[in-house]
């Protein structure tokens, strides 16, 4: 068998539109999901990273060309479901599949395969997956304990690259 390794990046976007938005944070939502699935015929993990450790404001650009706005990463969280035939034959980002851990810029592993002599090879059916992401709501996993309104955060449009990477399971 022969296995490619992939990464993949995408962007999600959280507007912050009310005083409740600030001060709360931004519950997961349809609006707010990433969804994915693997096909391959050997046993696989995915890992997930942000880019960076901040997310980096772009529009408001200082005299010098920089930017003058960062948010700290962890105030994105995110919990990953699988929808698919497999079910839980994974080992998740953290012990409660519905429980919020923080993004981080570290290689964390996001699914971990083949548990207890399980395989994970299959379709898409079987390994159908999204994650629920969320922004600013203060939930346990290491996600930042203080309010967008409390950090003081700058209005401006931040973001930073997330990568999935799949590889071979060991």
């Amino acid at each position: 068998n022969t296995f490619f390794s992939n990464i993949f990046y995408f962007c999600i976007e959280f507007n912050f539109n009310t005083l409740n938005d600030y001060q709360n944070g931004i519950q997961t939502s349809a609006a707010y999901q990433t969804k994915f699935n693997v096909a391959s015929s050997v046993n696989w993990n995915v890992t997930m990273y942000a880019e960076d450790a901040n997310l980096t404001g772009t529009d408001i650009i200082t005299e010098g060309g920089n930017t003058a706005n960062t948010m700290p990463i962890n105030n994105i969280g995110y919990h990953i479901t699988s929808e698919g035939d497999l079910g839980d034959n994974y080992n998740f980002s953290s012990n409660d599949e519905t429980a919020p851990v923080a993004l981080t810029a570290a290689d964390n592993e996001l699914l971990v395969g083949y548990l207890s002599g399980n395989p994970n090879a299959g379709d898409i059916n079987a390994n159908n997956f999204t994650i629920h992401w969320r922004c600013g709501t203060r939930e346990g996993g290491g996600m930042n304990p203080q309010s967008i309104l409390d950090q003081g955060i700058a209005a401006d449009r931040y973001a930073t690259n997330v990568f999935l990477t799949l590889q071979p399971a060991n």
